[in-house]
């Protein structure tokens, strides 16, 4: 649900106008003038999300009162976040399978910033991951890692998508989309932003159209034999919602499955075993000796004498 540029830091001769709503940057060796447009950025109402190097380099955490940062190299796994970091789209992802090597601790975060993610080394003690709080009318994200793949797996990891996004939601107050969903059969608990009572139109996925009325930012909705995607608006909001899949109506279930959709490939012989796999067994000499059999009993047969 968004859109980016890509640019080298040093291309910043002006502030990002009002078409931008967060800025990502990965610190290091940045000018004075260039830190200075990330802070006025943040401080007119931009989302920045800053993170750490281990260059040394008095950067834009450094201007933003962090300072350099002391590195401390450990197996770190990522724990859970605070409260006021927690999101439900995250919810599911099994977070301690991503590891960091390097993070940078600093001992007095600057006033008005508090962590919201956490670092665990293998004796369980808790360092700070990432720290949130505002300048001026902006909000500041301060990630004390890096995304390099030599100091952290997380990039590599299908956690990495949902926390990106919740990161920037986070940083411009967008609330998580609303496509959640429920059961064949079962009553789906929808939000909307508008906070009076107002009519909501929820189209199902044979097309049929049917209204429900939201009050005080919520409504229900139970019409839900049909699996598929459900369609909803209320005045200029719209979302969708799905109802599972229903092994009973002829839908994939969402349940692990008991047995992996691969086969295993014995290592001493890989390449047979991947042909055996995808080509199935050669029986075409088999087949041939059949035929032949088949014909050899034939031509004994037609030169039997009765």
């Amino acid at each position: 649900g968004f859109s980016a540029d890509f640019m080298e830091l040093a291309a910043f001769d002006r502030a990002p106008g009002p078409e931008y709503g967060v800025i990502i940057v990965f610190d290091g060796r940045v000018s004075a003038g260039q830190t200075g447009l990330i802070d006025g950025f943040a401080r007119a109402g931009g989302g920045v999300m800053v993170v750490a190097g281990f260059s040394g380099a008095r950067g834009v955490m450094d201007s933003i009162g962090f300072g350099a940062g002391a590195g401390l190299e450990r197996d770190f796994r990522i724990a859970e976040p605070g409260a006021a970091a927690r999101r439900p789209e995250l919810d599911g992802f099994e977070l301690d399978r991503a590891s960091v090597r390097r993070a940078a601790v600093f001992p007095v975060p600057p006033a008005g910033f508090a962590p919201v993610w956490y670092f665990k080394d293998p004796s369980g003690t808790s360092y700070h991951a990432m720290y949130q709080g505002r300048r001026g009318k902006g909000v500041v994200m301060a990630w004390t890692s890096s995304f390099e793949l030599r100091d952290t797996d997380l990039p590599a990891k299908p956690f990495f998508a949902p926390f990106m996004s919740a990161c920037v939601r986070g940083l411009q107050g967008i609330r998580p989309p609303a496509l959640e969903g429920t059961y064949v059969g079962g009553r789906y608990e929808g939000r909307i932003a508008n906070m009076d009572p107002v009519k909501v139109a929820v189209t199902a996925p044979d097309g049929a159209v049917s209204s429900v009325l939201a009050k005080d930012g919520s409504f229900g909705y139970g019409l839900t034999d049909v699996p598929g995607i459900y369609l909803w608006t209320a005045g200029s909001e719209t979302g969708a919602f799905s109802v599972n899949p229903d092994p009973e109506n002829g839908e994939s279930s969402l349940e692990k499955e008991n047995s992996p959709p691969w086969v295993l490939l014995p290592a001493e012989s890989p390449v047979e075993a991947f042909r055996s796999a995808v080509y199935g067994v050669e029986i075409g000499q088999f087949l041939l000796l059949l035929a032949l059999s088949a014909f050899l009993a034939e031509f004994l047969l037609s030169r039997r004498v009765l």
